[in-house]
């Protein structure tokens, strides 16, 4: 009998044993698409389906599916896999009462699938006093700022509804923006559009342009450096970019416009659907603060962004290792004083990391006037736009490890952001509305199409055709602004009486209409070139 026990005990044992070999593999397979997630982020490669559009995270069994790896609970990362165009990964996004992950959750759809209501369209935008059911939290509010009801009672015309500053520095880029969809939609009266340009550069004689006290490719570092962007490059990201946006935001600041976005110029960009999304989201009577959400940590003292996560949970993941010391923004006080630091060339002064906070990509943000009044009169505004002059000037050091020499203006409005009370987080539908790369497929979209990154110059004049095509053809649209009682995250740099909300519009087009083709099977486009005039212009 003790040879039979032996042999039941051996394979028990052996059985342990896989088992936690398995939960090992499943672990780093976790955390490798959390990896490969970060190092393909700038280029992805990934196809989106229009399969996809039957509303991304609907499906709600907390499950994570998965080749190769058994069916599991997904702790903090879950929200990671919201964004995988390839097919739904279902995960766990909001964990517990305090809503970590909701922005998250929110974002890929789910929550919203009672929320929608039809809208019927006059023209090229939503007619919403038309609408058979509108919210009340929508019906009660007015789209307008204080200076639009001043300019209303004087008599004045009313201002457009959306002041949008494009950040430019490339003169045949801004012409070729204004030969193909800044022409869709008759012009769009809704919309007032400023190129933010700086000088160094030959400019046009337009009356588009904002010139601002910036001098083209400023950088942090000397000429000199190797670590600098190659010679005839356009770099992302740059010193120049920071501070057209701070320059900006001062001067949509004293605008009449209810809604600011700010985006750059390469992207394509649907004024019928912008005008629609800045229609329902001025109406919130709350701040806004709106886009396509990822998550960073942020060193309050040298401006730097660190511990990138697609969600909160992979963000605060990564915010745990030792040599970033990052805390969340309750335990690092002080870190939103005006005063703090004291001095930024004093060499005990602790360059304190808080996160994760959600900042909104640079393609397209949308901002409340409300939002931009308070952040341009907060000490925190001036307080970061003088620390980064100091580190510009030499006069105070700058982060030194990777990705140095650079602040990053769409993380740095994140962090700002963060701090604004009552603040309502809004998330586009990534892969929907909102597209980082123009790829083979995303034409099934186009119901739902708001802004699209680096289309090929191209292809500019055929994306115009089709979403001309779309709109004419439509007659109501589906719509969803929904907000969730809880706040963006937990345990994390965002202040707790924020929301988080999802917005989204598709156009009826009924079950006869079909996706038209796209460049297959990339759409390539080419970072830093030009392109080519008049001949990529759109003749509607």
């Amino acid at each position: 009998s003790e040879g039979p026990l032996r042999l039941l005990f051996c394979s028990r044992m052996a059985a342990e044993a896989h088992d936690g070999l398995q939960r090992e593999v499943d672990r780093r397979t976790i955390v490798g698409a959390i990896l490969s997630h970060e190092r393909d982020r700038l280029q992805p490669t990934r196809r989106p389906m229009p399969t996809e559009e039957a509303h991304v995270g609907q499906r709600s069994t907390g499950r994570l599916q998965r080749r190769g790896v058994r069916s599991k609970r997904v702790p903090d990362w879950g929200a990671l896999f919201a964004y995988h165009p390839r097919r739904q990964l279902n995960a766990t996004l909001c964990v517990g009462k305090d809503g970590d992950g909701c922005l998250d959750r929110l974002s890929s759809g789910k929550g919203q699938k009672k929320s929608y209501f039809t809208v019927p369209l006059r023209g090229f935008s939503l007619a919403l006093d038309e609408a058979p059911r509108l919210p009340a939290a929508l019906s009660a509010a007015s789209p307008r700022s204080p200076a639009a009801d001043a300019g209303a009672t004087a008599g004045a015309v009313a201002p457009p509804l959306l002041l949008l500053g494009l950040i430019s520095g490339s003169r045949e880029r801004r012409a070729l923006l204004r030969c193909t969809w800044l022409k869709l939609g008759g012009g769009s009266a809704g919309l007032r559009v400023k190129f933010v340009v700086g000088h160094g550069r030959p400019l046009e004689d337009s009356a588009d342009l904002l010139v601002v006290n910036v001098t083209e490719g400023e950088r942090m570092r000397s000429d000199t450096d190797p670590r600098n962007c190659p010679a005839g490059k356009i770099c992302t990201g740059s010193v120049a970019t920071y501070w057209k946006l701070a320059a900006f935001l001062r001067y949509a600041a004293t605008q009449p416009e209810p809604m600011i976005g700010r985006g750059d110029d390469d992207v394509f960009l649907s004024p019928p659907m912008l005008l629609a999304h800045a229609s329902l989201l001025a109406r919130l009577s709350q701040p806004v603060f709106a886009g396509v959400f990822e998550w960073y940590s942020w060193r309050t003292q040298t401006l730097h962004s660190t511990g990138f996560g697609l969600s909160a949970g992979a963000a605060r993941h990564g915010r745990k290792k030792v040599w970033r010391n990052c805390t969340s923004a309750r335990k690092a006080l002080g870190h939103d004083a005006a005063q703090h630091p004291v001095s930024l060339t004093t060499p005990r002064q602790p360059d304190l990391c808080v996160g994760p906070l959600a900042f909104a990509k640079g393609p397209l943000v949308m901002l409340s006037s409300s939002a931009v009044r308070w952040l341009v009169r907060s000490p925190l505004f001036s307080r970061d736009l003088k620390r980064a002059r100091e580190m510009m000037d030499g006069r105070a050091p700058p982060y030194h490890g990777p990705g140095s020499g650079r602040i990053d203006d769409d993380v740095q409005l994140g962090y700002w952001m963060a701090q604004l009370p009552h603040l309502r987080v809004v998330g586009f539908r990534r892969y929907m509305a909102w597209h980082d790369r123009w790829k083979a497929g995303v034409t099934g979209y186009l119901p739902r199409l708001l802004q699209a990154h680096k289309v090929p110059w191209d292809k500019q004049r055929t994306l115009c055709n089709q979403t001309r095509a779309v709109w004419s053809k439509a007659r109501r649209a589906s719509v969803s602004l929904h907000c969730d009682s809880s706040p963006p995250c937990r345990d994390c740099a965002h202040v707790p009486t924020q929301k988080a909300c999802a917005i989204d519009v598709a156009l009826d087009l009924g079950p006869s209409w079909r996706p038209p083709p796209t460049c297959a099977p990339v759409c390539n486009f080419k970072k830093g070139s030009e392109p080519q005039l008049p001949g990529q212009c759109w003749a509607p």
